[in-house]
């Protein structure tokens, strides 16, 4: 079975990012507001802050002086230049305007920005996590119904979306039990056992190694990269009170096309085995293709780009960035070049180049992309970020030298370089595909 690192956070070593500062900063401005009465002090207002797509509209941006517009009927952009005006000074902010009908944009300090990249080192795997989920328990259930001989392929793409949503969840901060339920095999079950301590009744392993069906399914599911805790009763999750229960929508069509035996198959996939998958593309090209989009949308796998060593492959795409940070830390020492964190650290104000902002733009948005995709289940989030982050660093590399002869930008362009491997590296670990060093 193929290994890979599940993400173990420790909450008190996350600490806030530049964004929840700010977003703490507005809620200071509207409590500034409520008091002097520009905004009525019963009414409430959610405060978000988001990462914008265009960084001329600065980094950061909020719609809450919108949303207090249309609560306390007065015009959104004097509420937004209020709330500017009520802001409490930030070393993390260089400027602040309004834009459109009332967007607050904030532009972010250098080294605001640039912070980034002490967190992902100093933090490590541990870089994304959250304290969302923090003191609920979930329990993810993937129902495997009517299984035969072996695993079919549409059955691993919900098998793949499952275990990544608890992936997820286990880096939110949840505290998440992972089941698999074979809806049509009681004889291989016992009755379920209660625990106290569980959300809903566990089931515990039945130990059948005779049963030729049941040992090809585990290691079908084995084999794929999923670690399965036990086989669960659904009566036993089904117990638990409805407004408990949440039920993700299964997963759409799977297409398969690209190879003559497979693409004859039925349309749906249901035809292919997740062994012929295995066999066909691998399990890292496996597991990334099959939550490469909503789970209710139609997933079409080309099986001859998935097996591609070009960019257009997003698999190879993103583990060949990592590899690429790997091969430029041998180029180091084939060159007799040195690296010191501490001062590339120290160094960082000397990241200007435009695609150096930008990669440190993905990177800063990385734990909230994985707090929405653990709260929304939408592991394709995560694929995308992804694929973007690779994308920036292949463009990077391609126009700047890392390996340049001046310490100081060497140090500092490969703190960065380090960084964004770290980030994929997690990215990649919450899907279950693997990290080569050398491709």
């Amino acid at each position: 079975m193929k290994q890979y690192t599940r993400i173990a956070c420790e909450r008190d070593c996350v600490q806030p990012s530049v964004k929840e500062r700010i977003e703490q900063h507005l809620a200071e401005a509207l409590s500034v507001l409520q008091a002097n009465g520009t905004v009525p002090s019963d009414i409430t207002a959610p405060i978000e802050v988001t990462r914008t797509r265009d960084a001329g509209h600065g980094d950061l941006a909020s719609n809450l002086a919108m949303i207090l517009a249309r609560l306390a009927g007065r015009e959104p952009r004097d509420l937004a230049l209020a709330l500017i005006e009520a802001l409490p000074p930030s070393d993390a902010i260089r400027d602040v305007r309004v834009a459109g009908p009332g967007f607050i944009n904030f532009h972010l300090a250098e080294d605001a920005l640039s912070a980034v990249i002490p967190a992902v080192l100093t933090q490590g795997e541990r870089f994304g996590c959250s304290d969302v989920g923090a003191g609920q328990h979930i329990q993810v259930t993937f129902v495997l119904a009517n299984p035969d001989e072996r695993l079919h392929g549409s059955q691993a793409r919900g098998a793949a979306l499952a275990d990544t949503v608890a992936n997820l969840l286990d880096a939110g901060g949840f505290d998440v039990q992972r089941k698999v339920y074979v809806s049509d095999s009681d004889q291989w079950l016992d009755e379920p056992v209660r625990t106290p301590s569980d959300v809903d009744a566990g089931q515990r392993l039945v130990d059948d190694p005779g049963n030729e069906v049941l040992s090809n399914i585990r290691q079908d599911l084995a084999d794929f990269g999923i670690q399965v805790d036990c086989w669960l009763d659904a009566r036993a999750a089904l117990s638990c009170p409805r407004e408990q229960l949440e039920f993700l929508p299964s997963p759409a069509a799977l297409r398969f096309h690209g190879h003559e035996h497979l693409a004859m198959t039925s349309p749906c996939g249901s035809d292919i085995t997740l062994r012929d998958l295995l066999d066909e593309i691998g399990s890292d090209a496996a597991r990334y293709f099959t939550v490469m989009r909503k789970s209710t949308q139609p997933l079409d796998v080309d099986l001859d780009l998935a097996r591609a060593q070009s960019p257009e492959n997003p698999v190879y795409l993103v583990q060949f960035a990592y590899a690429r940070v790997c091969s430029v830390m041998r180029q180091l020492k084939q060159r007799g070049l040195t690296f010191d964190q501490e001062a590339g650290l120290a160094a960082l104000l000397g990241l200007s180049e435009s695609a150096e902002v930008e990669l440190m733009r993905l990177l800063a948005g990385y734990p909230e992309l994985v707090r929405q995709a653990a709260l929304t289940h939408e592991p394709h989030r995560l694929t995308r970020y992804l694929r973007d982050l690779a994308n920036g660093l292949h463009s990077y590399y391609n126009a700047h030298k890392v390996v340049v002869d001046n310490d100081e930008l060497r140090h500092a362009r490969m703190c960065l370089l380090l960084a964004v491997r770290q980030v994929l590296g997690n990215g990649l670990s919450l899907i279950g595909v693997s990290t080569p060093e050398v491709m």
